[in-house]
């Protein structure tokens, strides 16, 4: 049992940080929930092992995890900043995307994490949210035309 958790642990670990931090915006809350997720599946591994998607079940209590700190602080995503970007230009790039990101909705920064950050299709994530692909979809799409949107201003309003 341990053995299989480990394995678990090892593929899924990364990717659930990287998506709490884009979900929480902050580096110690990624972790926090991050860990707080594996310890409630390591507390319900014999049943969750035998679940047809184990990762899908780890994302919907680390989601479950942001959507009550989220209405705790009112906290925003806030996305990473990629290795050897100009600095200067890399921290406006954050501030932009992260007035951006505050912008959506929950479910569409939880949407947007699952498919263009974990790399699900719109058929997984709607699994694992519990919802029809097609809200998936659409609110992936409402997302990104907002973060367009939004983004497109800014360049203007700095020329």
């Amino acid at each position: 049992m341990n053995d299989d958790f480990e394995d678990f642990y090892a593929t899924n670990a990364r990717t659930l940080y990287r998506a709490m931090y884009v979900m929480t915006g902050h580096r110690a809350d990624a972790e926090d929930v991050t860990q707080e997720a594996f310890v409630r599946v390591l507390q319900k591994w014999p049943h969750v092992q035998t679940m047809d998607s184990p990762a899908g079940y780890l994302y919907q209590v680390a989601f479950n995890q942001c959507k009550r700190r989220f209405r705790r602080a009112h906290r925003a995503a806030m996305p990473g900043v990629e290795d050897g970007a100009d600095p200067i230009e890399a921290v406006e790039s954050r501030i932009l995307m992260v007035a951006a990101l505050r912008r959506l909705t929950f479910e569409q920064r939880e949407a947007l994490v699952l498919v263009d950050l974990v790399g699900l299709t719109s058929d997984e994530a709607a699994r694992q949210l519990g919802v029809a692909p097609e809200s998936v979809r659409g609110r992936i799409h409402r997302a990104r035309q907002a973060l367009r949107g939004a983004l497109e201003r800014e360049a203007h309003d700095r020329d």
